[in-house]
């Protein structure tokens, strides 16, 4: 995209197209003395470079990465890389009074908060790098994890701190999953029970008696 260099315009929201892969440090910088004013900045997924003279303007509320992009990414309006463990730039005019980093965080950029009117901020457990120059002297609270980065930040500028719990590094605890071990079924071994033998009674049939007719011889007189 071409630089602007008309009179200066008042963006409310400024949507990057999609086909758009860099944002010149230039196109909506100091124009003839002129300077373009953005609110709400919509970026694309797709964007590989966002110049910080563009995220710094004073008017900038919210900056909004469309999902899955590689490079940025965001969270409440506030511009991270892509998998939110680096704070690159909180928006100057951003209006919230307190603002909750997210829990991937590992690092805030040096200046990330510089402008804003944050009065508290919180801290994820795993912070392991603050900037230089981070916060705006409205900051009063810094909310966090006594015995992390946060609490002596915290101390050592002079900030309030407000401890959220106890942090320990000792790995989550993990329930072993329980093996059942599958036990043999059970046989029951079938019983026969001996059935008495089935007794046929003997029958007698009782048989008439042979008769043998006597027989006469007639003597001769």
């Amino acid at each position: 995209a071409s630089p602007y260099y008309g009179p200066a315009m008042q963006i409310t929201k400024l949507i990057v197209s999609d086909n758009i892969l860099i944002i010149g440090d230039k196109i909506f910088g100091r124009n003839n003395g002129y300077q373009t004013s953005i609110s709400v900045l919509e970026v694309p997924a797709s964007v590989e470079n966002i110049p910080a003279v563009f995220y710094n303007k004073s008017t900038l509320k919210e900056i909004n990465v469309e999902e899955g992009g590689e490079r940025y990414s965001s969270y409440n309006g506030v511009l991270y890389n892509g998998d939110k463990t680096v704070l690159i730039k909180c928006p100057r005019s951003a209006e919230a009074s307190e603002y909750k980093i997210t829990d991937e965080t590992t690092t805030v950029s040096s200046a990330a908060f510089e402008g804003t009117g944050h009065k508290g901020i919180y801290f994820p457990a795993g912070i392991k790098i603050i900037g230089k120059d981070v916060f705006n002297p409205n900051l009063k609270i810094i909310y966090g994890y006594k015995g992390t980065v946060a609490e002596t930040y915290a101390n050592e500028h002079g900030f309030g701190f407000v401890s959220l719990g106890e942090f320990s590094e000792q790995p989550p605890v993990t329930t072993k999953p329980s093996v059942t071990t599958a036990k043999p079924p059970v046989t029951t071994p079938s019983v026969t029970t001996a059935k008495p033998p089935v007794t046929t009674p003997s029958v007698t049939t009782a048989k008439p008696p042979v008769t043998t007719p006597s027989v006469t011889t007639a003597k001769p007189p």
